[in-house]
């Protein structure tokens, strides 16, 4: 992730954590490098998070991070790179994401395409 901050990218950029927890841990990790973030979780109030969102599609947020959980159903137009930060823990979500990149030409371990589900 700081590869890609410090080399340079062409904002909007999502990135898709596991967690409320992981979305703060990420942030804070992050917060000093010098890109206006934010994160986006279930802890904030609606107001918040309407702030949020208005904040990232207008440009003045170029990097949010947020929980696929919170995303659904909010339509980002023009958002230029997309990160799963975590791989997911949904087996379905997760061979899908290992079958992109295999089919893309990418190495995938063996281990991420017969991904089984993780159990708390």
């Amino acid at each position: 992730m700081r590869d890609i901050i410090k080399k340079g990218f062409l904002p909007p950029m999502l990135v898709f954590v596991q967690s409320t927890e992981r979305a703060r841990e990420l942030f804070h990790e992050l917060v000093y490098e010098g890109i206006n973030m934010d994160i986006i979780h279930a802890d904030r109030t609606q107001q918040q998070r309407e702030n949020v969102v208005s904040s990232f599609c207008s440009g003045k947020i170029r990097v949010l991070i947020c929980t696929a959980l919170l995303t659904r159903g909010i339509d980002f137009k023009g958002v230029n790179l997309v990160m799963n930060y975590d791989f997911p823990v949904r087996h379905l979500r997760a061979n899908r994401i290992a079958n992109v990149i295999k089919q893309a030409g990418c190495p995938v371990p063996d281990y991420m395409v017969f991904f089984k589900k993780i159990h708390k």
